[in-house]
């Protein structure tokens, strides 16, 4: 019985292994649970009634005029947005063409009496509303190009009040000194009347370098660009160059019959130290060379109370009581200056160069004159010139931003921020009770030190970091040290 049984099995299975497709096709069609409506009575081209627009196809643009305005508004509205930038070209309303829109329940003369009919009715014409455009399709649905006049991209935030106060006795209330000065290495040096002390900004340490005679004063300090070496001027006109990081004096000058109130380094090429005196000169000396001075300069009628470097190396701008600013050349240090820039109306202490735009100069006058002009010491020419209300003690540009800080004395003892295309001000920070005449910036970009006669100096933190380019190579390949380390390994 067993075998029968499984005989009849296999004879079956092998029946219908053979049976032909079609025949199996032929059986009946089983009914699924769900309903697939039948569209063979449907006419897509009547459902959009847009048989009465063949004709005119042919006369449309490639491009609907609407799709090219919404997307000019559309760009409009991003520049506006994300570059803050006021006022962009916006598109005007397109012409020759009706825009579309979407109906639902709609009647027209090809669908009469059909009822839920979603039809895209091509008679409706755009209208502005209250200053609204209906852009159906535009993913600036429902935008008063109007606001395309306000900058709705969102201001950087400033602190109101400084993140660290530390007290400076005897800090001088003097607008022609310049004794706080900050080092790439993250030392903060300071004068205080006869002594220079250092306070590290990462471990908080403070430590005393030097002092002076009692009958002598600090006057001016300036670090060398990467070196621990500060170079330290005194009311009796000596110049001394220090080692900080051993702690000792390497060299000293006496170039000078009078106090020095500006020094600078030449930090790109040559490492020259240039400082100007009261007694209207300007002595530049090489510390690789045995000489006291390599090069004399002179063109001040009174005191030289402001110098700096530009980045490159090639220009030096002096600054002095008598209301001028005279450039200089690299080549050929010590002979009369490339030329003469005027317009201030008071002694020019604050100078800063451009670290975004090659030749740019900013420079501050006293209380008669409360301008910052920027120069082009390229073409020796006043580019702009903008009325701060107050004595402009100190200029510094942001490495990171190319943003303008100014220091100010009467009347507002204040620190303003500037953006320096617009000159107009973006922050305005208060604290200090006495004139604002020291400013410095630590290595990072991002905090600055102020310094006033109210014997305190005060850290904020205002401009962003530093954006660095990750570099790709490293993350793909091991460095040459980890390559050396990996080959011994195998050896």
């Amino acid at each position: 019985f067993a075998q029968n049984v499984e005989f009849s099995f296999h004879t079956n299975y092998l029946h219908l292994m053979e049976e032909p497709r079609a025949k199996r096709s032929a059986q009946p069609l089983r009914m699924l649970d769900r309903f697939l409506p039948s569209r063979k009575g449907s006419d897509l081209t009547d459902r959009f009634s847009v048989l009465d627009q063949i004709t005119q196809e042919s006369s449309l643009p490639a491009h609907p005029p609407d799709m090219q305005t919404n997307h000019k508004l559309y760009d409009a509205l991003l520049q506006n947005q994300i570059l803050g930038i006021t006022n962009p070209q916006a598109p005007t309303e397109p012409q020759g063409f009706q825009q579309g829109s979407l109906t639902v329940g709609a009647q027209s003369n090809l669908c009469d009496g059909q009822q839920n009919c979603l039809l895209f009715d091509r008679s409706y014409s755009a209208e502005k509303e209250n200053g609204i455009w209906n852009t159906a399709f535009s993913p600036t649905r429902g935008f008063d190009p109007s606001m395309l006049s306000i900058s709705m991209k969102s201001e950087r935030k400033f602190p109101k009040v400084p993140y660290k106060v530390l007290d400076a006795p005897g800090l001088q209330d003097d607008f022609y000194i310049n004794v706080v000065d900050w080092s790439s290495h993250h030392l903060l040096a300071v004068g205080l009347n006869t002594s220079v002390f250092l306070w590290h900004s990462v471990s908080g340490k403070v430590t005393k370098l030097m002092d002076v005679p009692q009958v002598d004063l600090i006057t001016s300090l300036t670090w060398h660009g990467s070196e621990d070496i500060l170079g330290i001027a005194s009311l009796t006109g000596s110049v001394q160059i220090w080692d900080v990081r051993r702690g000792r004096l390497v060299r000293k000058f006496q170039n000078h019959s009078a106090r020095v109130g500006a020094l600078c380094f030449e930090n790109r090429m040559t490492g020259i130290l240039t400082s100007g005196s009261r007694d209207k000169k300007m002595i530049h000396m090489d510390l690789r060379s045995p000489r006291p001075c390599i090069a004399l300069s002179e063109g001040h009628k009174q005191e030289i109370c402001g110098l700096k470097w530009s980045p490159d190396g090639n220009y030096l701008v002096s600054g002095g009581n008598d209301n001028n600013l005279y450039v200089w050349g690299m080549q050929g240090l010590g002979s009369k200056p490339i030329g003469k820039l005027r317009g201030h109306k008071a002694a020019v202490k604050a100078i800063a160069w451009s670290p975004m735009q090659h030749g740019l100069c900013a420079t501050g006058g006293g209380t008669a004159d409360r301008t910052i002009k920027f120069w082009d010491t390229l073409s020796l020419e006043n580019v702009k010139t903008t009325d701060t209300g107050s004595q402009v003690c100190s200029l510094m540009f942001s490495k990171n931003s190319g943003e303008l800080v100014s220091t100010h004395g009467y009347s507002q003892n204040s620190i303003q921020v500037w953006n320096p295309k617009s000159m107009r001000s973006i922050a305005n920070l208060t604290g200090h009770t006495y004139r604002v005449l020291y400013l410095a910036m630590n290595p990072d970009g991002q905090t600055i030190v102020t310094g006033a006669g109210d014997e305190t100096l005060r850290f904020w933190n205002i401009f962003p970091g530093h954006k660095r380019k990750k570099d790709i190579l490293s993350q793909v390949t091991p460095s040459g040290m980890d390559m050396r380390q990996q080959l011994c390994k195998s050896i």
